[in-house]
């Protein structure tokens, strides 16, 4: 089964065009050639490190600020125990042990918001914000920090060969980009199909596009998701040549 993109976004997004950060030229390499190095959800669940690389909230499902929050529990051989908000110091993050097995692989996107039928990026954004709109296809340079060698690859043929080869090898599949939320106002639950790509905003300079994979096995070991080669498709380039990369013209409207 194959599932892109999450239901509850304003207005979709048109990503032209994914990222892959690598610390290693081998690796790169080994990307070109066909080879996603995926691990578990669960791993990426660390402290968060210089690189922005771990999430100690990652895979949040309920995150519930403690304002008027009651929690009650039920502890064998001591009964009921209640928890206030003054209990606490800090939010409440629920996670769910089902989504902690999924293979994720994620990269940077290229995107924007999408004009739906009818529209005009001016009538988007408006003719003195299209400033902001190319600034917003540039490369935060903290990215960086994933690695000195980088792949840039286009969105759409891109996914083509993932769909194919999930479908040749009968791989649940799901991927979408990551939406942002705000951990000092967001109240409530996620949708269970949304979780993976929920993160909060401190993460936001990331922009990431996230391809995920359910097996049925549980093996914390990672695995490599094998497609076809990608060479002729994606471009290798030191990393630091993907900042500005991406350059904004809009041609005049028709008479």
């Amino acid at each position: 089964m194959i599932l892109l993109g999450s239901s509850d976004q304003p207005r979709p997004s048109k990503v032209y065009a994914l990222v892959k950060f690598f610390s290693e030229f081998d690796h790169a390499q080994q990307f070109l050639d066909g080879g996603l190095f995926m691990r578990r959800l669960a791993y990426f669940r660390r402290e968060e490190n210089a690189e922005g690389r771990w999430d100690s909230t990652e895979g949040t499902w309920a995150w519930l600020q403690k304002q008027g929050l009651r929690i009650q529990m039920n502890v064998p051989a001591v009964g009921a125990i209640n928890i206030t908000e003054r209990d606490l110091a800090a939010p409440v993050s629920m996670s769910l042990g089902e989504l902690d097995d999924l293979y994720i692989y994620c990269m940077y996107a290229y995107y924007i918001e999408a004009p739906l039928p009818g529209d005009d990026l001016r009538d988007i954004y408006g003719e003195d914000r299209l400033a902001d709109l190319e600034a917003a296809l540039q490369v935060d340079p903290r990215c960086l920090r994933f690695g000195p060698h980088a792949v840039v690859i286009p969105w759409g043929l891109f996914m083509e060969r993932i769909k194919q080869a999930a479908r040749s090898q009968s791989l649940r599949l799901s991927a979408g980009l990551v939406r942002y939320y705000d951990d000092e106002v967001f109240n409530g639950e996620f949708k269970i199909k949304d979780v993976p790509f929920r993160k909060q905003k401190r993460f936001d300079y990331q922009r990431e596009f996230r391809i995920c994979i359910q097996t049925l096995d549980h093996s914390p070991m990672p695995r490599t998701f094998n497609i076809e080669s990608l060479r002729g498709l994606g471009g290798y380039m030191p990393s630091e040549h993907v900042l500005k990369a991406f350059k904004l013209s809009l041609a005049d409207k028709a008479a």
